[in-house]
């Protein structure tokens, strides 16, 4: 079991009716980060790999809403919308770059999480944020985490960048994506489907 892995129990969200409509958890707000995550969304030339990966596998449905959380520049929607020829109904969501809250309150066929969980220093938080877009996804969750080091460390520009292990992220799936089925897609991709 990974030493950073909390229980579910311990931080799930309750709300109650009397709770305000527009109340998200303080972690999506950039204001209350420790390090500039912001920093690590690079520009890329064409649609990333993880994406271009579950593309290709059999373990998405055909159409349907696609929401890419933490999507930086938000350049693979786009991107991924045309190379599907408009199957899906692309949205994109990114606390710093695109911060559409109002996003969060509708579910999607699909969720992407791509490098998303590595620039997030808080072991807590990690796990809140698989189950949180666990719970925003209807059919399919398409996480990729970056598997080509070792350990934990802040970077030159002061941003910090977890490495995971195959075991590691396949046991985070497991514990905050309850039910799921679970198909690796990559090195460090990953689809969970409902």
């Amino acid at each position: 079991m990974p030493k950073d892995f909390i229980q579910p129990s311990l931080f799930d969200l309750q709300l109650d009716d009397n709770d305000e409509e527009d109340y998200y958890p303080d972690w999506l707000y950039p204001d209350n980060w420790k390090t500039p995550r912001w920093k690590t969304a690079i520009k890329r030339q064409q649609l990333s790999l993880p994406l271009r990966n579950a593309l290709s596998s059999s373990f998405l449905p055909r159409s349907g809403s696609w929401l890419d959380f933490g999507s930086g520049h938000g350049l693979d929607m786009p991107r991924l919308h045309d190379r599907t020829d408009g199957r899906y109904e692309v949205h994109d969501f990114d606390p710093h770059y695109c911060p559409k809250f109002s996003k969060l309150k509708a579910t999607y066929s699909i969720v992407s999480l791509v490098y998303v969980l590595n620039v997030i220093e808080e072991p807590v938080e990690r796990c809140k944020l698989l189950r949180f877009t666990w719970d925003l996804c209807t059919e399919a969750l398409v996480v990729a985490v970056r598997c080509d080091g070792a350990g934990q460390q802040l970077t030159k520009i002061g941003t910090f960048q977890k490495y995971y292990d195959r075991d590691e992220i396949n046991d985070l799936l497991i514990a905050y994506c309850p039910g799921a089925r679970i198909f690796g897609i990559g090195a460090g991709h990953a689809i969970a489907c409902k």
